[in-house]
């Protein structure tokens, strides 16, 4: 068995030949490469965790390891074919035997057809091969477009591969892939077209450590931004706008959460990195809110809507170029990169000794911390100015985001966490309104050419006509949320 460890990222095919013209690339090799996988009807392979591919009469098995997106670690055994056909007794020995599957059981499922340069090169203390990928794959009766860059580690140090992949990435913008060749080929066959870009359920963390708790939902948030931000640069729509700033948002909180095990010098430049994007997002979303309450009004005020709408044009069009420069694919790297090498992953003393703790006692005192903090902070809610609402709301959404991030650590207890989650997410909306209104007035009175000073008062009541008693509401919400059972509590 052979061990592969790369580093992959993905990259608009127009840019391959900006990539390919740097002088790191002089003398680079160019080969046509046809690959076919295989699999059971019943995708056994798929739900093992391998792949089966046959290219150019090399069979190769590869099993993933632990690390799965971007920075890929995998097992890997190979050898010749006879007639192009498959020979699995070469993989006796290899986690395949646990399928006991023979030859006939397996048909050929993604095509990839790809044209590939690759370069061999010394690059600080490592050699590494680069390759680059431009084709097609296939699955069943559908086509994606393939553009990929992969940095394989020959020999050296992982972080050497991050380096160059920073270096590369100023010139063209390349993200992590999600996935390995294989695993693009399945999620076509699965579903083609993404239909929804909601934000699913936060991965199971039972029986993790600390640090492994923190990377499996680091990761999964990771991926979930990626997603988002690719949906909002095709689309355009407002859901993706506020589900990609919903992902940067929890990762933030993420950090926050974890703040215990996760100090070091690498830890600021991430969270500078993530509330940059999140606030090139902020005049999208804040005007997509404004836009669509306008238009729920009879009379809707038209010529308003049309004024803010050029100016959410104009908006869209900056976080879509914010999220298509280079620098947004470095920031994600980065981002990788803190999560696979950071300073927190070796840590020793007291923080190596929290990171390799359990998961369960951290999330037990931390919801019991962020509950306490709230009440504390929530104290004379019915007299605070709109900035203190808008600081115990980001509490609040903190605790939220808790709730959310440790769910599988209580199964028993899921009617009683559900029941605080939603009281919460109330108290988080009545807690917005004053910070809504706020920011939606700013943004009408920005256009004094369609709204004269006595509208804007009059548009303001109908806009927001219940919001003087959203203080009131809010305490009696926090109120009926500090009544419920503390059910991370061994007591509960």
């Amino acid at each position: 068995m052979n061990q592969e460890i790369e580093l992959k990222l993905e990259m608009e095919p127009g840019s391959a030949q900006a990539l390919i013209a740097l002088p790191i690339w002089q003398g680079h090799a160019r080969q046509t490469l046809n690959a076919t996988y295989f699999d059971t009807p019943g995708l056994a392979l798929n739900k093992a965790g391998l792949s089966l591919r046959l290219r150019q009469g090399v069979q190769t098995l590869k099993a993933l390891g632990p690390q799965g997106m971007g920075l890929f670690d995998r097992g890997e055994w190979e050898g010749p074919t006879l007639d192009g056909l498959l020979n699995l007794d070469q993989f006796r020995g290899t986690p395949l035997d646990a399928l006991a599957l023979k030859p006939s059981d397996l048909l050929p499922i993604i095509q990839v057809d790809v044209d590939r340069s690759t370069r061999v090169i010394d690059w600080q203390d490592s050699r590494i091969e680069l390759s680059l990928d431009q084709g097609t794959l296939w699955a069943d009766r559908h086509q994606a477009p393939l553009c990929e860059l992969e940095l394989e580690l020959i020999e050296g140090r992982l972080d050497d591969l991050f380096d160059l992949a920073n270096v590369l990435g100023k010139t063209v913008r390349l993200i992590p892939a999600l996935t390995s060749k294989a695993g693009r080929g399945y999620a076509l066959l699965a579903r083609p077209e993404p239909r929804r870009i909601d934000r699913p359920s936060s991965p199971d963390i039972s029986g993790l450590t600390r640090g492994q708790a923190f990377y499996r939902l680091a990761t999964d948030i990771l991926a979930q931004i990626l997603v988002q931000s690719q949906a909002l640069r095709l689309h355009r729509r407002p859901e993706a706008v506020h589900q990609t700033r919903v992902a940067l948002r929890r990762l933030r909180a993420l950090i926050s959460l974890f703040a215990s095990i996760l100090a070091g010098p690498d830890l600021a430049a991430v969270k500078a990195s993530l509330k940059s994007v999140a606030q090139a997002l902020g005049p999208a979303r804040d005007l997509d809110v404004l836009i669509a309450d306008l238009s729920r009004l009879d009379p809707a005020p038209q010529a308003l809507i049309a004024a803010l709408s050029d100016q959410q044009a104009k908006a869209y069009d900056a976080a879509c170029q914010m999220i298509e420069a280079p620098a947004f694919g470095q920031a994600m790297v980065s981002i990788l990169r803190f999560l696979e090498l950071g300073h927190w992953r070796t840590a020793t003393g007291l923080q190596g000794h929290r990171r390799d703790r359990s998961v369960a006692k951290h999330a037990r005192k931390t919801l019991k911390g962020l509950r306490r903090t709230l009440k504390r902070q929530g104290r004379g809610l019915i007299t605070m100015s709109a900035p203190q609402m808008h600081a115990l709301r980001i509490h609040a959404k903190k605790l939220r985001y808790g709730l959310e991030m440790f769910a599988s650590l209580y199964p028993k207890q899921e009617q009683a966490r559900l029941a605080l989650l939603k009281t919460v997410k109330t108290l988080q909306d009545q807690l917005g309104a004053a910070n809504d209104k706020a920011v939606g007035l700013a943004l009408i009175a920005a256009h004094p050419e369609v709204i004269s000073p006595a509208d804007l008062i009059t548009l303001s009541q109908r806009l927001w006509p219940d919001k003087a008693a959203a203080p009131t509401n809010a305490q009696k919400t926090l109120h009926t949320a500090l009544r419920l059972a503390k059910f991370w509590s061994a007591k509960a």
